[in-house]
């Protein structure tokens, strides 16, 4: 081996290192030779002494500096499973991430039997995103240890984030019938079923898991979370309760139990929560949104933006609060500054789906389809299996009468969400502006063969018979369903009106329509049957009014009622 250096010459023969030096003496060049022998240091000693000093610098807190030795460790060393695995804990450690993945390969390379290493291969993968890596090690493992409940819920965790749900039920479902007391499991599935809008399964889990643990806060919280989307308000607030007399410095379920006493008209309870949820807290704390919320459900944008500002000027990554600042100015009608503030949330954050979502909502309403597509596509790169931006997007391509996208859009996100009641429901939408009721009827019977009690669904193919003045019987059941389950839709009321009319019982088709349109008083349609039903009673004044108002409210109909308004003129005047 040969090093040169500023002038000098190293080189070594074996174990003995030979030096030369130029000297120069009457302009004469001449060379010394100073030969010493050097033992060459032993590699295994090397990477013992700079493991040692990695340690020290663990105990000392230095991990950047523990990386070096123990790089250095494993230079010297690479045959050493312990110092492989110690590098890739601290690389893991410091959010290096594909450098720990390259150590703990290596472990597993010099000890493929040993399952430990393939676990953290696997749990590397699930940090990085890289799911389906993730699950094949996962799945590597259990065929050979099939009754490994961690791995199991390892692998049901990484299904939930890449969002294949029916595949983490199966795991799930799997390991429940093995171990019926294993709380966690039941706690996933609620979770998952929570997700796929199985309510009624999801409550079922989680009362499961209080049953066996009855402080669990995620479960608590979760429950009451339920209740709240289930309308059960009031079960809600008792779940609520429950979690604040385990845990009383939640501020999370102060702020639960604020809004749902808004909700249900106790504003008396509501301002005790209030004055109790500002000992906890003071302006600009993050947990001020819950005020910022409720001046958001009572029209006061002013005061919700003031409020989610100041605590933005603290934490400006509160991207919670951020979603929420966007729609109070969307609220206040400062477009501009709700889509800014909307796409200052990263795609990695909760709230980016949501955040995109209301983007295109305002550039479908500016008729902007082109930027509002585009919204949406952008986010599909992050989040392909979101069945929420599918439906999206085929909501957009259906207000630009493209259902041929609109269709393809909806069918690739059933990729992902093959049985989703959702994505089903609106396949049929689509199905019924092209003109194919049938199959529209066929899609929304679909939907009910997986969810009997969805409503929309109920709806959908009672009307739909009500329109074509078919099957009125069996539509009326239909409806009569799908109220018990929405007892307050002003659509659902409006169908019943509508059956009622197509029976020819005028009067009581006037009953409901009238209870329709104070329930949706923007909707052109409904506006527009109640005109029909004022005009078949022989009450012309009110029907001509009434289908001025519809026609105002969707003037893309001005043929249709401007011929109904001068037919209800000419009565007038008879």
């Amino acid at each position: 081996m040969i090093i040169g250096c500023a002038g000098k010459l190293h080189y070594s023969i074996g174990n003995t290192y030979v030096k030369t030096h130029k000297i120069k003496k009457s302009g004469n060049s001449q060379t010394k030779l100073f030969i010493k022998k050097v033992k060459k240091r032993d590699p295994l000693k090397e990477a013992y002494r700079a493991y040692v000093f990695a340690s020290l610098a663990i105990l000392n807190n230095k991990i950047y500096e523990a990386k070096k030795w123990l790089i250095y460790a494993v230079k010297n060393d690479p045959n050493s499973i312990y110092l492989q695995k110690k590098l890739a804990i601290v690389c893991e450690q410091l959010k290096d991430y594909h450098e720990a993945i390259v150590h703990i390969k290596k472990c597993i390379e010099l000890n493929p039997d040993n399952l430990k290493y393939k676990i953290m291969l696997g749990n590397l993968y699930g940090i990085t995103h890289q799911y389906e890596l993730a699950i094949k090690e996962y799945r590597d493992i259990l065929k050979k240890k099939p009754g490994n409940i961690k791995v199991r819920l390892l692998l049901s965790d990484v299904l939930i984030r890449e969002g294949k749900f029916n595949n983490a039920l199966n795991e799930l479902n799997r390991l429940i019938k093995e171990n019926p007391q294993i709380w966690i499991a039941y706690y996933y599935r609620g979770r998952v079923n929570m997700e796929l809008g199985r309510y009624k399964n999801a409550e079922y889990d989680f009362l499961k898991v209080l049953e066996i643990y009855d402080s669990l806060e995620p479960a608590l919280s979760d429950l009451c979370t339920l209740y709240d989307i289930m309308g059960k308000y009031h079960d809600a607030i008792s779940v609520c309760k429950r979690l604040l007399s385990f845990y009383p410095n939640n501020i999370s379920a102060m702020e639960k139990l604020l809004i749902l006493y808004i909700k249900t008209g106790q504003k008396k309870k509501a301002e005790q929560e209030i004055k109790r949820l500002k000992l906890y807290t003071s302006p600009g704390q993050p947990e001020r949104q819950v005020l910022a919320l409720m001046y958001l459900q009572e029209g006061k944008a002013k005061e919700a933006i003031k409020e989610l500002n100041k605590i933005l000027e603290e934490k400006p990554n509160n991207y919670k609060c951020r979603y929420y600042l966007g729609i109070a100015y969307e609220k206040e009608g400062d477009i501009k500054n709700a889509i800014k503030q909307f796409n200052m949330i990263p795609f990695k954050s909760d709230y980016y789906i949501s955040s995109k979502i209301h983007i295109a909502y305002i550039l479908k309403d500016l008729k902007k389809y082109n930027e509002a597509i585009s919204t949406i596509k952008e986010a599909l790169t992050y989040n392909k299996n979101k069945k929420d931006l599918y439906i999206m997007l085929s909501i957009l391509y259906e207000s630009k009468k493209d259902y041929i996208n609109a269709i393809n859009s909806i069918q690739e996100g059933l990729k992902y969400n093959p049985k989703d009641p959702e994505l089903l429901f609106q396949k049929g939408v689509i199905l019924d502006k092209m003109g194919k009721k049938e199959e529209c009827i066929k899609q929304m019977k679909e939907v009910l063969k997986i969810d009997p009690n969805n409503a929309d669904a109920l709806n959908y193919i009672g009307y739909t018979y009500a329109e074509k003045g078919i099957k009125l019987d069996e539509a009326f059941i239909l409806i009569k369903r799908a109220l018990k389950i929405k007892p307050n839709s002003g659509y659902i009321i409006d169908s019943l009106g509508w059956v009622y009319f197509q029976k020819g019982l005028y009067n009581k088709a006037v009953h409901y329509l009238e209870k329709a349109v104070s329930l949706a008083p923007n909707d052109p349609t409904i506006t527009e049957h109640l005109g029909d039903a004022y005009a078949k009673k022989g009450l012309y004044e009110k029907a001509l009014a009434t289908y001025k108002k519809a026609l105002s409210l969707n003037p893309d109909n001005m043929k249709r009622l401007q011929i109904k308004i001068e037919k209800m003129k000419k009565m007038i005047k008879k």
